[in-house]
């Protein structure tokens, strides 16, 4: 399981984009989840817009707890690592049952 974190601005969702198959593509055939973390509170529809292709993509909005290495201080944030962790888990039960 590989969880690729990059900024929610288009050209770094890209370039995590494009490293997926890469990873997928390797012996062990890992699962990719990516990680959008919305730095310029642009919303997530680069996140919404990329979600599945090639991996599911999950929108993690801005959180000054987050930004302070704590815990979010938002209840948006808090359901975005929920669905993260979510989307970790099935990703990797998929791996499991490859």
């Amino acid at each position: 399981m590989v969880c690729l974190v990059a900024d929610a601005g288009r050209t770094a969702t890209e370039l995590a984009r494009a490293v997926a198959p890469a990873i997928v593509s390797l012996p062990e055939r890992p699962g990719v989840v990516l990680a959008l973390v919305d730095h310029a509170r642009a919303g997530d529809a680069v996140a919404r817009a990329v979600d599945g292709d090639p991996a599911p993509a999950v929108a993690i909005p801005f959180d000054g707890g987050l930004q302070a290495d704590a815990a979010p201080r938002t209840r948006p944030a808090e359901r975005a690592l929920l669905r993260l962790t979510a989307a970790l888990m099935a990703a990797s039960a998929s791996e499991v049952a490859a």
